[in-house]
């Protein structure tokens, strides 16, 4: 089970995806691709998630390139999640949308027709939502900026989600969580982790 499927498809997408390979044919190669464990739930849409230290428009143009190899693949248009853990470019913050009606903590970007929708995390983004316990992706995404090598030195350390990370990537890592290369492998880990300790708190 994935903390994505139920934050942006709530509890009825639970427990429906899977983690599948990303190395396609044209050499691209995304962070993490989901996409439904069962063919009688192709309604709902793969999920591109990824990571990366600046997102700028160069990038944006490589996710369209990724969501169009992806429409080849699925019936329908995927769910874009990009966490940026250091720098979002002007051209970038220029395009995005004030309010997002579907994640609150998240910005939404241009997408018509090749993605359902684009979200952006960064630090502004979940700057406003602070409160504990906070929202798994917020936490998630809090962890990946922050990029800390101990849980004393977070600000948010209370927080349980925060906590669980820091046990995943001291798991997995030891000593070395601070390093950015570790990022996409917590990622993964942390996403099939979590599960259903936060179940209730899926948005619609």
């Amino acid at each position: 089970m994935y903390c994505f499927d139920w934050i942006f498809k709530g509890e009825t997408a639970c427990d429906k995806y899977k983690a599948v390979p990303t190395e396609w044919p044209n050499l691209m190669k995304p962070d993490v691709v989901y996409e439904p464990k069962s063919k009688k739930d192709r309604q709902f849409p793969p999920m591109l998630v990824e990571i990366l230290h600046t997102v700028d428009l160069k990038f944006y143009l490589r996710i369209n390139e990724y969501c169009l190899q992806m429409l080849k693949s699925y019936p329908v248009p995927p769910i874009v999640v990009v966490i940026a853990i250091n720098t979002t470019t002007q051209d970038i913050l220029n395009l995005m949308e004030i309010t997002n009606p579907d994640v609150m903590f998240a910005s939404r970007l241009p997408s018509t027709c090749w993605a359902k929708p684009f979200h952006l995390l960064n630090a502004g983004t979940i700057r406003p939502y602070p409160a504990e316990p906070l929202d798994p992706l917020v936490a998630v995404a809090h962890f990946l900026i922050e990029q800390k090598q101990s849980l004393i030195s977070m600000e948010l350390r209370e927080d349980t989600t925060i906590q669980m990370l820091f046990r995943f990537a001291k798991e997995i890592f030891g000593g070395d969580i601070g390093k950015y290369d570790n990022i996409v492998n917590t990622l993964q880990y942390v996403c099939t982790s979590l599960g259903s300790n936060y179940l209730k708190q899926g948005a619609h």
